[in-house]
């Protein structure tokens, strides 16, 4: 039921993500299966890797991501169609942010009781900062990524900003993390400060980590929720047709400058 409204909704989401989350169209992050010898030697059980696209050897072709690519992932009928983006164009400029607050598995807890504590400090963390953003006038998009505790929150600008200014800002408002609980710092994309940084083998940029889309996860049978913003509500996260309206309904906020 739920994959199959964000398979009805696909192409329109692909043209919103074209339009407000693409920085670059040449690189990009998708998934791909593991092989039998990688499935073997692989501690954690993985199934599926993270890479980013295209390969080395194939930059040359002219691939890019694709309004075709981004309604792939989207329906989300396969696992090897999920995509992710980078947070920073080549002009050293970006058109959002992500906070990534991670919760993997339970099964890497000994204690159920710590478990449900690490949920509920995520939990918080994560509508703070959604709260926070909103104190902001920014309409930030609050996701339960992973059904398990994980939370995706992005920020979308209504024009390019210096990813250096987006840098500082994403740090700025997570910069209470310790005192809401959580063990480490949340990732942000980007991850670094904007510097262009350059392989020194092959003289190339290094593109750094991507921002998996919304839609399905790759590994759990999980479609993104998206905070409604009413707690009292008996389900105050949204799924399906839900979500995907506050999707496209996002206004993106004012420039960083």
């Amino acid at each position: 039921m739920i994959q199959s409204e964000w398979g009805a909704q696909s192409a329109v989401l692909a043209e919103w993500a074209m339009n407000h989350l693409t920085n670059r169209l040449d690189r990009w992050g998708q998934y791909a299966p593991l092989s039998k010898r990688e499935r073997e030697n692989n501690p954690r059980n993985r199934t599926y890797k993270a890479l980013t696209l295209p390969a080395r050897d194939r930059r040359d072709r002219g691939d890019q991501v694709t309004l075709a690519k981004l309604q792939r992932h989207f329906a989300g009928r396969k696992i090897k169609n999920l995509l992710g983006l980078h947070c920073r164009c080549s002009a050293g400029s970006s058109r959002w942010f992500g906070i990534d607050i991670d919760l993997h598995d339970e099964h890497d807890f000994e204690d159920h009781y710590e478990y449900e504590a690490k949920l509920h400090r995520n939990h918080r963390a994560a509508i703070t900062w959604w709260e926070r953003l909103q104190g902001l006038c920014y309409d930030p998009i609050l996701f339960d990524s992973n059904g398990g505790g994980g939370y995706h929150l992005w920020t979308l600008f209504s024009e390019p900003c210096p990813t250096p200014l987006v840098y500082e800002f994403a740090h700025e408002l997570v910069r209470d993390w310790a005192e809401l609980g959580l063990d480490a710092k949340p990732e942000i994309f980007r991850k670094n400060d904007g510097r262009v940084l350059v392989d020194p083998k092959t003289g190339e940029e290094k593109m750094g980590t991507w921002f998996r889309l919304p839609g399905r996860h790759h590994t759990r049978e999980h479609f993104h929720r998206v905070w409604s913003g009413e707690p009292w509500l008996d389900e105050p996260w949204l799924e399906g047709e839900a979500a995907i309206q506050v999707m496209l309904e996002n206004n993106p906020g004012r420039p960083l400058k």
